[in-house]
């Protein structure tokens, strides 16, 4: 019985969130805004602006390696809220307010995982445990 509590106590302590080290390091978040982030494609004024995921991810690898977040890895994208599309159509439901300012959410955060040691810089630029 005493076997069981203690291993039951250790899974329930040993287990991490999100914003935690998780095994292969921290896992750091940014939310994606429609048009302000540092990795924005060149010519473009929307965080729409790259073809696909793949090479969003790359340039905000590249971002954070050329400013001194070397470990950068694992670039994962989640969908937080509905947002409002050009086209007057909503994906992924109906959402009560619209905001397309520069600076307002794409409702999408960006994770990423550091190691600890470049976390200080990492928030620098933004990113959040």
């Amino acid at each position: 019985m005493k076997a069981i509590l203690i291993l039951l106590v250790s899974i329930l302590v040993g287990g991490c969130s999100a914003n935690e080290m998780a095994p292969d390091g921290l896992v750091v978040n940014y939310t994606e805004t429609q048009c302000s982030d540092p990795w924005v494609r060149p010519g473009t004024t929307s965080a729409a602006g790259w073809p696909n995921d793949e090479q969003r991810g790359q340039a905000i690898m590249r971002y954070l390696r050329d400013n001194k977040v070397p470990s950068a890895r694992n670039v994962r994208f989640v969908e937080l809220t509905p947002i409002f599309n050009p086209s007057g159509s909503f994906n992924q439901g109906i959402s009560s307010a619209v905001c397309a300012a520069c600076t307002c959410p794409s409702g999408r955060r960006i994770d990423v995982t550091i190691n600890e040691s470049d976390w200080e810089m990492a928030s620098k630029l933004g990113f959040k445990r």
